[in-house]
């Protein structure tokens, strides 16, 4: 990945390839964290911010991080700081794409639920975003699910919803 950082395909290769790798299992998550796959995977995103496609899948692997040991958090390259800031890049990057926006819906949910990160989703007017993505993607349900998840983790109007087309 680092030789070849300009290949947009071959670094979302790279990113399936590794999130395959460490599926479910402890053995290939050892694996992902020796290769420190977590930077490797922000490093990509950080040059492709233009790529939905890539950002969704990075997205995504980032967020499960959260749920690992420490130790293989630490080891993988994992900075929570930098995951929430690529997620909401990529959130305000690609307002129009759905898939995307229930991903990084989907990842601040689990950042506000797995450690104390509160104020840092909520800065650079995070409540607004989400709710400007919740009326862009009206009728998409899991947008609407994980968008009220992340008002109400940020202690805003989970009840908030989208008025007259607005």
């Amino acid at each position: 990945m680092e030789a070849n950082a300009a290949d947009t395909a071959l670094q979302l290769a790279c990113i399936e390839t590794m999130s395959s790798l460490v599926g479910n299992r402890f053995h290939g998550l050892r694996m992902f964290a020796e290769a420190r796959g977590a930077a490797r995977i922000d490093a990509a995103m950080r040059v492709h911010v233009d790529d939905p496609v890539l950002q969704t899948k990075g997205v995504r692997a980032l967020a499960c991080a959260i749920q690992w040991p420490e130790d293989l958090r630490e080891k993988s390259g994992f900075d929570i700081h930098s995951a929430i800031a690529l997620t909401k890049c990529a959130m305000s990057r690609h307002v129009e794409d759905a898939e995307l926006q229930r991903a990084t819906l989907e990842a601040l949910s689990k950042y506000l639920g797995g450690v104390d990160c509160v104020e840092e989703v909520k800065a650079d007017g995070c409540a607004g975003m989400v709710k400007v993505v919740m009326t862009r993607h009206r009728d998409e349900e899991r947008v609407q699910t994980w968008g009220k998840a992340v008002l109400d983790a940020l202690g805003g109007d989970r009840e908030w919803e989208p008025r007259n087309g607005q």
